[in-house]
């Protein structure tokens, strides 16, 4: 699990908000010497062009994901999450650069409240059931002392909505309650008040519920949504008078945190006329965010920073949005929104639960309507640089969209023609933070890498890369880091935002005039969901997700989270400009006297892996450093504290962690009355499998596998293409007899039995870990599954374990 520390979290976002509630200005001394505006030559768009560097770019990049990695405490792995240290300097960062370009721009934030809930771990068990389809609710509490709790189900009356309705049988036990009527928060503090020690909502169909609690209260108690499917048979034991033990376990923190716009506007320029562009400062919880969307953001400051060495006829706004990634429920008018902060209770009927975007709407939403107007429109620059990219463009019409909107969807097309470079359209779907703006009257468009989709053959002959992977094989994971941005995209993207800018910035001559914001309402249109993602599995060892909840907002019932995409196995793509990264960390040998312990990875694989660290709850902080990508034939070290208990998760660049990777398992106590740890270690297959994983202490190989099992897994075994799953994972015993052939030992959380782990004694501080089917086997593995199903003799391996480990006799030897 990773640590997280809810009172020290809020304490530092409150104290920043404070001090961002300001104008943006550094102290005197630090102001460089501008010269004043009527001095600049007159904007001019190829001028303006001309000052953009892939370099300066770059250069950002690299401190933006330095100021991630300042997140690892909190999260154990670069990302800048709202409600992080990687966030709160991001914003420091934009607001210092913007500061030091002097008296060219008044800058102002704009803070804004919100509701932080993220879930670590989680398991229901019904009976002699472990339901898939129990899931969390967003914005849940955990159950108490973050430890399982015990008690029978109660089958509360009608659908829970009502005091009445809970008979007092309910106290000290979990309540079960269908869904319908009312939202779940409702039905959760009616729960807890009724002494309910965990609550299940169970789907009024066959479906899998999920949804948010909404704003806290102290009375909610932990709660997961169940499909009815998975309900059926517990209803019917319940109905005949039957007795249903359950376990519930939550593992999640849920606050209140302050956050913050940063808005950067020409003193230059008719006030009246203003072109407004934005990019997101927030990443998602899982990964740094460098291409989504430090991309954009850098390129808004490098257009920024060479506008200052011109004038402008009109006004340029530029707004680095905070908490795009997250969910939050807004009222598709702002109106109701607004209303809604002085009557909690009341239903709004335009009100709809939306996926992220939280700045940008609450932005929007309070903007004064003769400041609405003075936006003539709104451009959105979100992923400006995939690895695997196509030139896209928002099809953004006005038989559809404010009008403006496709005069500006013309502008980039014309561009890209003028540079003899190819161009797709994408659907203007509201997925990014134009969506405020256009619903609000405001012309909207903007351009793009991709993210999730698949590359077609087409798009491969029209931009190169590669056709059936996705535009950025590291959307959303912790791969998206300086690697992950290709620099000509990135450069001539940035370019076009510099044209966008300087043309608008010059004239709107023939650029529609604006329209008045009673129209704004023919443009509304039923968007559920937008922004990232949202997943969750209540079984996942590794992994978390978080949710946001935008404050003074009205609670609404909230439908089945959307399913992820599909999910495959891409290939890291280097960037040329930059040299190969080498991942390779160095301990210090004299760590070892401050008790510490050493975890060598080396990657034998044929691609790249990630990394994850994580730990159990109780023990120190997280293995230092966090995780990594590392890449093929690339070692990593790294310290492990003293009372460490945890996990280091490992998976196939591209494939999410949290679907069941592969686990190394170790503990590092030191019991009571010795003066060293007790080293408990074992390579886990029960949860999953996506890369093959062997481990060694004190000089023999002790434990795992180094057949790669994905490529004899059986079909109904595989939950994607790169993870085989042991069906038999919420069993409570080790593994089914696929997986067992080639693990020695494993078992499942939560009954970590000790029996079943391997305790090793005098391990000199020291293991090390090989992947891929190169490694070493394990001696005590005589048989492993073939693909017919049938046992056979483990191979051989392709090195002998001398040659794997020799350079690794000594801590901190240097790796060819």
């Amino acid at each position: 699990m990773v640590g997280f520390s809810r009172l020290s979290l809020i304490a530092t976002i409150t104290a920043v908000s404070a001090q961002l509630q300001r104008p943006l200005v550094l102290p005197s001394e630090e102001v460089p010497e501008t010269e004043q505006t009527g001095t600049r030559p007159l904007i001019d768009t190829e001028s303006l062009q001309a000052h953009i560097s892939v370099e300066s770019l770059f250069k950002h990049a690299e401190a933006l994901y330095d100021i991630a990695k300042s997140s690892e405490e909190q999260f154990g792995h670069p990302t800048r999450v709202i409600g992080s240290e990687g966030h709160r300097r991001t914003l420091e960062y934009v607001a210092a650069e913007i500061g030091r370009l002097g008296d060219y721009y008044k800058s102002w934030t704009q803070p804004f409240p919100a509701v932080m809930g993220q879930v670590f771990q989680s398991r229901l068990v019904l009976g002699d059931s472990v339901p898939e389809s129990a899931t969390p609710m967003s914005l849940t509490p955990p159950t108490a002392g973050k430890e399982p709790v015990y008690g029978d189900l109660v089958l509360v009356n009608d659908e829970g909505c009502e005091a009445s309705d809970y008979p007092e049988a309910v106290s000290g036990k979990v309540a079960f309650i269908k869904r319908g009527t009312c939202p779940f928060g409702v039905k959760s503090e009616l729960a807890g008040k009724a002494g309910a020690i965990a609550a299940v909502v169970f789907n009024s169909n066959a479906d899998g519920l999920g949804g948010t609690l909404g704003v806290p209260s102290p009375y909610h108690v932990a709660t997961f949504g169940l499909s009815g499917k998975d309900a059926e048979p517990v209803i019917e034991k319940l109905k005949a008078g039957d007795a249903v033990e359950s376990i519930a376990f939550i593992d999640s923190v849920v606050n209140t945190i302050n956050t913050t716009n940063i808005i950067a506007q020409t003193i230059g320029g008719d006030p009246e006329n203003c072109v407004m562009l934005g990019a997101h400062s927030d990443s998602v919880t899982e990964g740094p965010g460098i291409n989504d969307d430090g991309s954009g953001s850098l390129t808004l400051l490098e257009v920024a920073t060479h506008l200052t060495k011109f004038s402008v006829k009109n006004c340029v706004r530029f707004a680095w949005w905070a908490g795009e990634e997250e969910v939050s429920i807004f009222a598709i008018n702002p109106k109701a929104s607004r209303a809604a902060c002085y009557n909690r209770t009341k239903l709004i009927p335009t009100a709809k639960l939306i996926g992220g975007l939280l700045g940008s709407d609450y932005y929007v939403a309070t903007l004064p309507e003769d400041e609405n107007q003075k936006i003539r429109l709104f451009m959105d620059y979100d992923m400006m640089g995939s690895p695997n990219f196509a030139y896209q463009i928002y099809n953004a019409t006005n038989a559809v969209n404010p009008t403006g909107s496709e005069q500006l969807r013309d502008l980039y097309v014309d561009w890209y023609k003028s540079k003899g470079l190819n161009y797709t359209f994408i659907p203007f779907d509201g997925r990014s933070d134009y969506d405020a703006f256009i619903r609000n009257g405001i012309p909207g468009g903007g351009i793009a890498t991709g993210a999730e989709g698949i590359k077609t053959k087409e798009e491969e002959l029209m931009f190169g890369g590669k056709a059936g992977d996705w535009y950025d094989p590291c959307y959303h994971q912790l791969c998206d880091d300086v690697r992950n941005v290709n620099a000509t995209a990135w450069l001539v993207n940035t370019q076009l935002v510099a044209h966008s800018v300087a043309t608008f910035a010059a004239s709107f001559e023939g650029f529609p005039k604006r329209e008045a914001i009673e129209t704004a309402a023919a443009y509304e249109r039923d968007t559920l969901y937008h922004g990232r993602y949202l997943s969750g599995n209540s079984k996942m060892l590794f992994g978390t997700y978080t949710v946001f909840l935008g404050m003074c907002l009205p609670i609404f019932l909230a439908s089945a989270l959307p399913s992820s995409a599909s999910l495959y196995s891409p290939k890291i793509t280097q960037n040329e400009l930059l040299p190969t990264p080498t991942p390779t960390r160095v301990i210090n040998p004299e760590t070892l006297d401050k008790g510490e312990y050493v975890v060598t990875l080396i990657n034998s694989h044929t691609a790249a892996i990630s990394t994850v660290h994580g730990q159990n709850v109780g023990s120190p902080t997280a293995i230092q450093d966090g995780g990594s990508i590392l890449a093929a034939n690339a070692t990593a070290i790294f310290a492990v504290p003293t009372n460490w208990a945890g996990r280091v998760a490992m998976a196939e660049a591209g494939i999410p962690i949290r679907d069941r990777a592969s686990l190394l398992e170790g503990s590092f106590i030191v019991q009571e009355g010795l003066t060293k740890a007790r080293i408990v270690l074992d390579v886990s297959y029960v949860d999953g499998f996506t890369v093959p994983v062997v481990c060694e202490c004190g000089g023999g190989v002790v434990l795992g596998c180094n057949l790669n099992l994905l490529d004899m897994c059986p079909d109904e075994y595989r939950l994607n293409e790169g993870t085989c799953m042991n069906p038999l994972r919420d069993s409570g015993d080790s593994a089914n007899n696929f997986f067992k052939e080639c693990s020695a030992l494993a078992y499942t959380f939560p009954k970590d039995d000790r029996a079943t782990i391997n305790g090793i004694a005098g391990c000199e501080a020291r293991i090390q870990c090989c992947v891929g089917i190169a490694c070493a086997p394990h001696p005590r593995q005589m048989l492993c599954p073939a693909a017919d199903g049938t046992a056979q003799r483990c191979p051989e391996p392709k090195r002998n374990s001398s040659d794997i480990f020799k350079d690794f006799d000594t801590v901190g030897a240097n790796v060819a």
